[in-house]
């Protein structure tokens, strides 16, 4: 099996959050318990950007296309805090008006994944990365990994809130 075939896949399943959103109104985005479905899809593609940019060596579009303005947030590099649970008042307090605002950020932060797997070769996943870091550094592709697996435990967090409140998933 293509290792690179498998990164598009995983993902490209993090599209499968829209799916989920598209039926639901702004106050279902919104409502508690906090983190809100919102702020979760907005975290997927603010962790997205986070680490694609890192591992295309470029500033994050958050700051560079200026994504910050229209969620009328600062311009922040780590404003959707790196680990669990999140403990800072966006994270309450985090709201859109426009649910399009949401998949156009993805989207674009979907384009620095597919442009950066474009450019590897399976023998590039192997190539270390970080080693300031982490005693022990990891490649690029265990960083792809984990960063593919935070983005599944956010899809799988936003289909078991449909589902408890009772809404197809």
């Amino acid at each position: 099996m293509d290792a690179l075939k498998v990164m598009f896949d995983l993902f490209g399943r993090g599209r499968d959050v829209f799916k989920m959103i598209e039926p639901l109104s702004l106050d279902d985005l919104h409502e508690p318990p906090a983190p809100s479905i919102a702020w979760q899809v907005w975290r997927m593609a603010r962790s997205l950007d986070h680490n694609l940019s890192s591992l295309l060596n470029r500033e994050q579009i958050w700051i560079t296309a200026a994504w910050h303005q229209p969620f009328e947030l600062p311009a922040d590099v780590r404003d959707f805090q790196p680990g669990f649970p999140p403990k800072n008042d966006l994270v309450t307090s985090f709201r859109v008006t426009d649910k399009q605002l949401l998949v156009d950020y993805f989207d674009a932060t979907y384009a620095l994944v597919t442009e950066y797997l474009a450019g590897l070769t399976p023998a590039d996943l192997d190539t270390e990365i970080d080693h300031d870091r982490y005693p022990t550094p990891p490649t690029i592709g265990i960083r792809l990994v984990s960063v593919g697996t935070a983005l599944a435990h956010s899809v799988g967090t936003v289909r078991y809130r449909n589902w408890m409140a009772g809404r197809p998933t």
